[in-house]
């Protein structure tokens, strides 16, 4: 509408939109909370994350041989066998890689009704496959490695079905995520 002398419009959007960096605060609460996994990562907002940690070598792991698997809105699981099977080509995971999984995701991101399949119809309805996520065994391989920062085409690093174990254990070991890419 119209505000004094000229016309415009607001617009209203989760931090979540589009690709995003989740920092430990996203699933780590303060301590004190009287909340499960509470701890001092609580403090490390994306405004305070060091942007040097999402710089250097990228490891590109194609996982997109999971990309339609699933069903009733589950994701596959990014095993810790895809890790190495791409080590065992181009070479151990060094720390500070970043690491980026390549599922293919990212071509359902399209305006509905076409993109329903993105991720409003396996998160909100468990209808077809979800997006491929690394388990945590996946997240502690990366961490035994020295890669802390890791980056996916799909929506999160939280399965569909289950979003919250991988958030609340690489967060709280002090990983960095960046979704939607």
């Amino acid at each position: 509408g119209h505000i004094g002398p000229y016309h415009t419009a607001f617009v209203l959007l989760d931090e979540h939109c589009g690709t995003h960096v989740d920092a430990p605060a996203h699933f780590v609460p303060p301590p004190g909370s009287g909340l499960p996994n509470e701890g001092d990562l609580a403090a490390v907002t994306a405004d305070k994350l060091d942007l040097s940690r999402l710089m250097g070598p990228a490891a590109v792991i194609d996982v997109s041989v999971l990309t339609g698997q699933g069903e009733n809105g589950e994701s596959p699981e990014i095993g810790p066998e895809l890790v190495e099977a791409w080590e065992a080509e181009h070479g151990r995971l060094q720390p500070g890689d970043v690491v980026l999984f390549s599922s293919g995701w990212d071509r359902f991101y399209l305006p509905p009704p076409a993109g329903d399949r993105y991720a409003k119809e396996p998160f909100l309805f468990g209808r077809g496959p979800g997006w491929p996520t690394p388990g945590v065994s996946t997240l502690q391989l990366l961490l035994d490695r020295g890669a802390t920062t890791l980056g996916l085409d799909g929506v999160s690093v939280g399965a569909s079905h289950a979003g919250v174990p991988p958030h609340v254990f690489g967060l709280g070991h002090n990983m960095v995520f960046v979704e939607l890419l």
